[in-house]
């Protein structure tokens, strides 16, 4: 009996000791960046008379690995802290413009498309999920958008996104989006 529970305790530790896997909450981990327009004005309003650009950035690590995020965002949410902005960052951003967004794992990186995805750009960062398997690394990123009716009784819709990345033989590559609507 002894021989049996400690042969259990012994694979267990074993198991989890091989396994890396990990769920991450970041709604809060996040920081805004924002780059003033051509003329230089930091005016992000709103009502149409926005001329600066934003941007989410997020930085993660899961052991050895190096999770970021960067997505240009068009939400009034001015909760998250400001990051600090160095030239190198502002050129990257500009480049990736205003419906596009950019998963990098270690040196690898994925731009997405945005222009298909009604919401996203109105998305914050909420969760990680890391698996790290035998020959390859999965990734979950969940986005979550809180906006809404402008007309009506002002119902609340709640947009999730779920990106699933996959990171195997030194390649990062797009799984799939998943896109799913609630109604409060």
């Amino acid at each position: 009996m002894k021989n049996n529970l400690f042969l259990t305790i012994s694979l267990l530790i074993a198991f989890s000791c091989c396994a890396q896997n990990s769920i991450r909450r970041v709604d809060d981990n996040y920081c805004r960046i924002e780059i003033p327009s051509e003329n230089g004005n930091f005016d992000c309003k709103e009502d149409g008379t926005k001329s600066c650009n934003r941007y989410y950035v997020l930085e993660e690590t899961f052991f050895k690995d190096k999770i970021k995020l960067f997505i240009a965002e068009d939400n009034d949410y001015f909760g998250a802290k400001a990051c600090p902005l160095n030239a190198n960052l502002k050129e990257e951003l500009l480049k990736l413009g205003r419906k596009r967004a950019k998963i990098q794992f270690n040196d690898q990186f994925v731009i997405l498309d945005t222009t298909h995805i009604r919401t996203i750009q109105k998305c914050v960062p909420m969760q990680i999920k890391y698996q790290k398997r035998k020959n390859k690394t999965l990734l979950k990123l969940d986005l979550t958008n809180f906006s809404h009716s402008p007309v009506g009784n002002y119902e609340y819709y709640i947009y999730e996104y779920y990106i699933y990345l996959e990171y195997k033989n030194n390649k990062l590559s797009l799984s799939k989006i998943e896109e799913y609507l609630f109604l409060n």
